[in-house]
C-alpha cells in the first residue's frame, strides 16, 4: 500500500511538472510575444492564403526567434505566406501526436515549443512530412543497391538527382550515436528506409507548392534535406543560427564556409580590417585559459593542470592524435579524405604499427558518454597508441616534446601551429586550408606519404606565427561579434548568464526589447533586409 501511494506521489509529481513546464507563462516571453504581435497585425490576413511559400524551420532556440521576427516581417510585406516546418516525422506516435496537437492549440508557454512565439512573428501554419509508409518501396529499392556498395558509395548517394548520402550518414551516426556506419545493420536499414521516405515526402511538397524559400538551422543531418531540394528546385535557401545566417547556393551547399576564400595575406577581407596585434593579444588570452570564441565556450585544449611527465623521450617524431567527437557532424564542412572519424583513426592506427613513431592519442574535450566508450574501443583495437588523459593541456604535451599534431579540421590546428607544432589536416575542407602554417593533402595516398615522411619535413618545417594571427583575426575574432548585438555581446551574455543560455534563457527577450530602438537594433533590421535581397554568402561588414 505504501508503495502503491508513493507511486501515485511520484506520477503527481510528474505530472504536476510537465504541466508548469509547457503551460505556466514566461513573463518575457510573453512580452516578446505581445510586441510581435502588434508589428504583424496588419500582414497575416494579406499573406496567409499567398500561393508563394517560406518554410521556416522549427527547432527550439529563443535567440533564433528574434532574428525570424525580422525575417518574417521582410517576407510578410511582400505578400508571401510562412509556414513553420518539422524537418522529420518522428518514428514514435506520440512525438507525433504531441506536433499535432501543440502546433494547432498553441497553448504552449514557448519554453520547451515555439508554437505560439512563432505564430506571433508570423507564422500562419505549421507542418511535417505524413504518410510516409507510401515511399517506402522507393526507398527499399535504393537501399538494396546501398547494400551492395561501400560506405564512400552511401556518402556520394544521390536520389532524384540531389544528393543526399552524406546527410543521411551524419543522421545516422547522430541518431544512433554511432562512430562508423555498418551498412548491413538492421539499424541502419531501419534508419535508411525511415530517411528516404521522408525525403521523398518533402520533395512532393516542393514539387507541389511555390516555396519561395526555405530557412533552415542546419546544413547537415535530416535538417539540411529541405535545403537541398530547395537548391535543386530553385527555392532561396538560408541557414539561420543564433548569431549567424547564411545564402547557400549549389556550389556551396554548407554554412561557414567562407574559408574557401580566405586570402592570407589580405589587409582586410568581407569588409572586415584584419588587426594582428588585436589577434596576438587575444590568442595569449586563449593559451592562458580565457574562453573568448565561440568554438572554444564549451571545451578547450588549452584547459588542463596536469605536469607529471607523459611523453616518453623528446629525441622522437612525437604524434598526437586529436580525436573528434564521433557523431557529431563528420562532413559539417562537405567531403574530408575519409568516411567518417572512425575511419581516419583506423588509418592512423594501421601506421602506428608500421612505424617505429611514437602515438599519443587524447579525447576531445567535449566527448559524450557514447564517444567515451568508442574511443576506448580504439585505444583497445590499437595498442601502440598511448592514451593521454584529457587533464593534460595542449601546452603542456607540447613542451613536453608533442611534435606533430593530426587532426581533421579541429581547432588544434592553429592552436598548435602558434607554438611551432608541424599539423597534419586530413580534410581540404578545413578553415585554415589556405594558410601555410598546416599541412592539408589532397588524397588518402597523399596523407599516408605525408605521415610516413614526417622526419624529413620537420627538418625544414617553419612556421610564421604572423600567418596563425591573421587566421585567428579573420576566422575567430570575425565572428565574434554577434550578428544581432554586434560589439554589444559581451554585455548580451553577461546579461543572460552566458553563451550557452542564449538558447534557453527567456531573458534574451529582455535584452532585445530593452534596446529594441538602439541604434545597433535598427542596424539589424538593415542587414536583414540589404542580405534578403542580395546574392552575397553571408553578411558582411560592408554592408553593414
Amino acid at each position: 500500500m505504501e508503495s502503491h501511494l508513493k507511486q501515485e506521489k511520484y506520477s503527481f509529481g510528474m505530472m504536476r511538472n510537465w504541466m508548469q513546464d509547457n503551460f505556466k507563462k514566461n513573463k518575457s516571453i510573453e512580452k516578446f510575444i505581445k510586441v510581435n504581435r502588434e508589428l504583424t497585425s496588419d500582414f497575416h490576413g494579406k499573406s496567409k492564403n499567398s500561393k508563394q511559400i517560406a518554410l521556416l524551420e522549427l527547432h527550439v532556440s529563443l535567440i533564433s526567434y528574434i532574428i525570424y521576427s525580422f525575417i518574417c516581417r521582410e517576407k510578410l510585406t511582400k505578400g508571401i505566406q510562412i509556414i513553420g516546418y518539422n524537418p522529420l516525422k518522428n518514428k514514435k506516435f506520440r512525438f507525433n501526436f504531441t506536433f499535432y496537437f501543440f502546433s494547432r492549440a498553441k497553448i504552449d508557454n514557448g519554453i520547451f515549443r515555439p508554437f505560439r512565439i512563432l505564430n506571433a512573428v508570423g507564422i500562419s501554419k505549421f507542418i511535417q512530412p505524413k504518410n510516409t509508409r507510401k515511399y517506402r518501396l522507393l526507398a527499399l529499392e535504393i537501399l538494396e543497391e546501398v547494400k551492395q556498395n561501400n560506405k564512400k558509395f552511401l556518402l556520394d548517394l544521390k536520389v532524384e538527382e540531389i544528393r543526399i548520402g552524406d546527410l543521411f550518414y551524419d543522421w545516422h551516426l547522430r541518431e544512433r550515436s554511432l562512430d562508423t556506419v555498418n551498412i548491413r545493420s538492421l539499424d541502419f536499414e531501419q534508419d535508411f528506409v525511415h530517411f528516404v521516405s521522408n525525403f521523398y515526402w518533402w520533395l512532393n511538397y516542393f514539387k507541389s507548392k511555390q516555396i519561395e524559400s526555405v530557412f533552415v538551422s542546419h546544413t547537415v543531418y535530416f535538417q539540411a534535406v529541405p535545403a537541398r531540394i530547395g537548391l535543386e528546385l530553385g527555392s532561396k535557401v538560408y541557414l539561420v543560427g543564433n548569431d549567424r545566417i547564411y545564402k547557400l547556393r549549389p556550389d556551396r551547399k554548407w554554412s561557414d564556409i567562407e574559408f574557401l576564400d580566405y586570402q592570407p595575406n589580405s589587409e582586410t577581407q568581407f569588409g572586415y580590417k584584419i588587426d594582428l596585434t588585436r589577434s596576438r593579444l587575444e590568442i595569449n588570452k586563449l593559451r592562458n585559459g580565457e574562453r573568448i570564441t565561440a568554438a572554444h565556450v564549451y571545451a578547450s585544449g588549452f584547459v588542463g593542470n596536469s605536469l607529471e611527465k607523459v611523453i616518453e623521450t623528446r629525441e622522437n617524431v612525437n604524434i598526437l592524435i586529436a580525436c573528434h567527437c564521433f557523431s557529431d557532424a563528420p562532413h559539417v564542412y562537405g567531403d574530408m579524405l575519409f568516411e567518417d572519424f572512425r575511419e581516419w583513426l583506423n588509418f592512423i592506427g594501421k601506421l602506428s604499427n608500421a612505424t617505429n613513431f611514437h602515438f599519443y592519442a587524447k579525447a576531445h574535450p567535449n566527448f559524450s558518454e557514447s564517444d567515451k566508450l568508442h574511443y576506448a574501443n580504439f585505444l583497445k583495437d590499437y595498442s601502440r597508441i598511448k592514451e593521454i588523459p584529457s587533464t593534460f593541456s595542449n601546452l603542456e604535451l607540447f613542451r613536453q616534446g608533442i611534435n606533430v599534431v593530426l587532426t581533421i579540421y579541429g581547432t588544434i590546428a592553429f592552436e598548435a601551429a602558434y607554438e611551432g607544432i608541424l599539423v597534419v589536416n586530413a580534410s581540404l575542407n578545413t578553415p585554415h586550408v589556405n594558410y601555410s602554417f598546416s599541412i592539408s593533402p589532397e588524397s588518402v595516398e597523399e596523407y599516408r606519404e605525408t605521415i610516413l615522411n614526417l622526419e624529413n619535413i620537420m627538418l625544414n618545417w617553419k612556421i610564421n606565427p604572423l600567418d596563425v594571427e591573421h587566421f585567428f583575426d579573420l576566422h575567430h575574432l570575425r565572428k565574434s561579434n554577434n550578428l544581432l548585438f554586434g560589439e554589444h555581446y559581451r554585455n548580451f551574455y553577461e546579461s543572460i548568464g552566458g553563451y550557452a543560455k542564449q538558447f534557453s534563457n527567456p531573458r534574451v527577450y529582455d535584452f532585445w526589447l530593452e534596446n529594441r530602438y538602439s541604434d545597433y537594433s535598427m542596424r539589424f533590421e538593415k542587414i536583414i533586409h540589404n542580405f534578403l535581397n542580395s546574392d552575397l554568402y553571408f553578411p558582411e561588414e560592408k554592408m553593414i
